[in-house]
């Protein structure tokens, strides 16, 4: 059964498993290579009660030559234990989809939780983002057709939040 999250101010709600993604902690992190990023701790809930999370890293670039202050934030899942965390997330609701499928689907709800996030001045672009080579390293089969860049980069799912003014 596919997973499909819906608005629920501040956060998403998932009917059939009875599931809410609410709005991550976002906490700043240092990369290795000296790069300031973000750090996303996403908290699935039932009823209240955390069935499982999340935390993945991500960076806020500026949008240049845009006429309007922009910014992208891309959310890194890439990295092997972020997969997995996917798949043991998966296994705690029994899901039954295919692998690529599912992590699309939370892919998904994972930046369209940000669809009702406040009033910016600048419009903000989400876009979770994973690679060829690390779904297979994580036994997850790309089905054909699935567009990817040629660096093997493969967008799982997208936000654009136009700015919004109080």
């Amino acid at each position: 059964m596919t997973i499909d999250f819906v608005p629920s101010t501040p956060s998403l709600f998932e009917v059939r498993n009875d599931v809410t993604i609410a709005l991550p902690r976002m906490v700043p992190h240092a990369f290795t290579d000296g790069r300031e990023g973000i750090e996303y701790q996403y908290a699935f809930l039932r009823d209240d009660v955390r069935i499982g999370g999340l935390g993945l890293f991500g960076t806020e670039d500026a949008v240049a030559g845009s006429t309007q202050p922009a910014r992208v934030y891309p959310l890194d899942m890439t990295l092997a234990w972020v997969l997995e965390a996917v798949l043991g997330f998966k296994r705690t609701l029994c899901n039954s989809d295919d692998d690529f499928a599912f992590l699309q689907s939370l892919a998904e709800g994972l930046v369209n939780v940000f669809v009702r996030h406040g009033r910016a001045r600048f419009s903000r672009r989400y876009i979770a983002i994973t690679h060829a080579d690390a779904l297979l390293g994580a036994g997850i089969a790309v089905p054909g057709g699935v567009p990817s860049l040629p660096d093997g980069t493969i967008v799982l799912a997208e936000l654009f939040v136009p700015a919004r003014e109080a």
